[in-house]
């Protein structure tokens, strides 16, 4: 029995995982004393930035194949990198290592399998399984 469905492979799991640590260090930074930061707009952009990425990250694998999954993982893959430069000027290092570790998941998504559903159509799945 699987956990995650098969649109859940590595690439999407990484990119999950990297935003959640991504929103988690902005957080920190956003709302700890003497991070440099603290409560600063900029910083605050990068809240709102990461957990976007978060979101979008949760529902690409589970959009149908087409226009709308490629223009979220497009989108994805401009907020990753957009949210480096942002880590870079505001000096949070970890961020930019998390962002870096998105467009990788990022990647690997728009590159194989899993970012076309697994290469196999659910109608070719159902035929297969009632042919066997």
């Amino acid at each position: 029995m699987k956990i995650l469905p098969d649109r859940y492979s590595s690439g999407p799991l990484l990119l999950v995982v990297s935003a959640a640590a991504g929103l988690a260090i902005t957080l920190y930074h956003y709302m700890a004393p003497l991070t440099g930061v603290t409560e600063t707009i900029g910083a605050g952009l990068v809240v709102f930035s990461t957990g976007i990425m978060l979101v979008a990250a949760l529902i690409h694998p589970i959009l149908p194949s087409g226009v709308m999954r490629k223009t979220v993982m497009f989108l994805i893959l401009v907020d990753a990198v957009c949210t480096m430069a942002a880590g870079y000027f505001l000096h949070e290092w970890l961020l930019m290592v998390a962002m870096a570790i998105a467009l990788i998941g990022a990647v690997i998504s728009a590159f194989t399998g899993s970012a076309t559903g697994g290469g196999k159509s659910a109608s070719s799945q159902k035929t297969q399984g009632a042919t066997a």
